[in-house]
């Protein structure tokens, strides 16, 4: 559910601006694991998995329209407003017309809409998605000595590919002052599926697209000593994506991305004693774009958020880097029990993070590439078990900042510039990343075969979505 006003949540503490605001998702998953033993020191493993996801999303929001221009050719119908869309220069003759006239709301049929005066015009979004992928793991593992000391290693390949369907809808209505979006016969052109004229924030879309995974990767740990262990690897990531369109109506659509990147790991552990275990490593790991994320990466041509694609230029994948360290351990027997503990502290350095900006057009928005985030912390947990119940703690803290300087797209901050846009500076915190998470729980056996439990969580406070400047 997108942000509420103030104003109507002191009216009413349940408001929503606007509705209706409903996904339902229905999913269904199987996976076979098989495992056989190749000789005394080496097993075979395999799982396979088949997963469907179907949802189906409705959107109630705001309408961006206004009447035509007289200065267009579809004076007085219904148009998108256009004043925050960078105007062609020079802004005369032909190219105006070009730009005012892209902005036309047509409905299903391509017939203009006549502009009904005093209506307060929204749209009813609808999208449907329909993913089935499966995937594959076979891998190796060997604890066979090596050089006479204790050694094990594991190497496989995964595949993993998914087959996307996706459609999506705007229905032109109107907002009642319930803030109900619905359609009304009394307002011209109600309930006709509308696109603009440009295809500008307005257009019906009906994708497939499918991803295939190859993954490769071997890890071998070594115990130099009987307290020292060396650990190495590295995986190979290959990522193929492909979206065509479905409609025969947006063959710009179609298209094909290819990403791959080897990821490397390293760690170290150390025991100093049968208590205390004191760790450290680096590791890379890489994501590939979603299709949507590759298809709606235009300001200029919003998306419907979790929703409509439009043909974009590709995005670049996104590399992490992690370091961490730490020390685990236990208190051994405290009273009937047992405790043990964990710190761990981290950062992650992610070149090209993707994000997610809003539009000027309400419920629309589009993604794009930052320079690099960071995210850093440290997890702190604890474990009691003792006979007949046990119980555990964790506290996190995180440092996720933006380490770039520049703008980002923000059109609703009320703080934003002419363009929409806001500053950010290098250590501006990411928004919805809360700095203080606290966990407690327990469970008490209650049967031989019935347990009880609870868990309390404290998430302390964060930046809204929208304020990346932390205003």
């Amino acid at each position: 559910v997108g942000p509420t006003p103030i104003e109507l949540t002191q009216r009413n503490s349940s408001a929503i601006y606007t509705f209706p605001q409903t996904t339902r998702n229905t999913t269904g998953s199987l996976a076979l694991t098989a495992k056989t033993k190749l000789s005394e020191n080496w097993q075979l493993e395999a799982s396979a998995y088949v997963r469907s996801l179907k949802q189906r999303h409705v959107d109630g929001n705001d309408g961006n329209f206004e009447r035509c221009s007289n200065s267009s050719s579809f004076a007085g119908k219904l148009c998108l407003q256009d004043d925050d869309f960078p105007r062609p220069s020079p802004f005369t003759g032909a190219a105006a017309l070009d730009f005012r006239n892209q902005f036309a709301i047509l409905d299903q049929n391509n017939a203009s809409i006549a502009f009904t005066p005093g209506a307060f015009y929204g749209t009813v979004d609808h999208s449907f998605t329909d993913s089935t992928s499966r995937g594959v793991t076979l891998q190796a593992t060997s604890d066979a000595p090596l050089f006479g000391m204790t050694n094990y290693f594991t190497a496989g390949f995964s595949v993993d590919a998914s087959g996307i369907g996706f459609r999506s809808v705007s229905i032109l209505g109107r907002i009642l002052p319930s803030l109900l979006v619905t359609v009304d016969p009394s307002v011209a052109g109600s309930g006709s599926i509308i696109h603009a004229n440009g295809t500008i924030g307005y257009a019906p879309v009906n994708l497939g697209g499918t991803t295939t995974y190859y993954g490769f990767y071997a890890v071998d740990g070594l115990d130099l000593t009987d307290a020292l262990t060396v650990t190495v690897g590295l995986r190979a990531n290959i990522a193929d994506i492909d979206t065509r369109d479905r409609s025969g109506l947006a063959a710009e659509l179609n298209g094909s991305h290819s990403y791959s990147h080897v990821n490397p790991l390293a760690g170290i552990t150390y025991k100093l004693d049968d208590a205390l275990t004191v760790f450290a490593g680096y590791s890379e790991a890489n994501r590939a774009p979603t299709p949507l994320e590759l298809d709606c990466a235009d300001p200029n041509l919003p998306c419907l958020l979790e929703g409509s694609l439009v043909a974009d230029p590709p995005l670049a994948q996104v590399v992490a880097h992690s370091y961490q360290a730490g020390l685990r351990g236990n208190l051994g027997e405290v009273g009937s029990g047992k405790l043990d503990w964990s710190l761990n502290l981290f950062r992650t350095d992610s070149d090209n993070d993707i994000v997610a900006l809003a539009s000027t057009l309400a419920g629309r928005g589009y993604f794009a590439n930052v320079p690099s985030t960071q995210r850093q912390g440290l997890d702190l947990s604890a474990n009691y078990s003792a006979p007949g119940w046990s119980a555990h703690a964790s506290y996190s803290w995180l440092d996720a900042t933006y380490q770039f300087n520049g703008t980002l797209a923000s059109p609703n901050n009320p703080k934003a510039d002419a363009s929409g846009n806001v500053a950010v500076m290098r250590g501006n915190r990411i928004p919805l990343n809360p700095s203080d998470t606290i966990r407690a729980g327990a469970d008490v056996d209650v049967t031989d075969g019935i347990s009880l439990g609870g868990e309390l969580a404290f998430t302390g406070s964060q930046y809204f979505d929208g304020d990346p400047s932390n205003l």
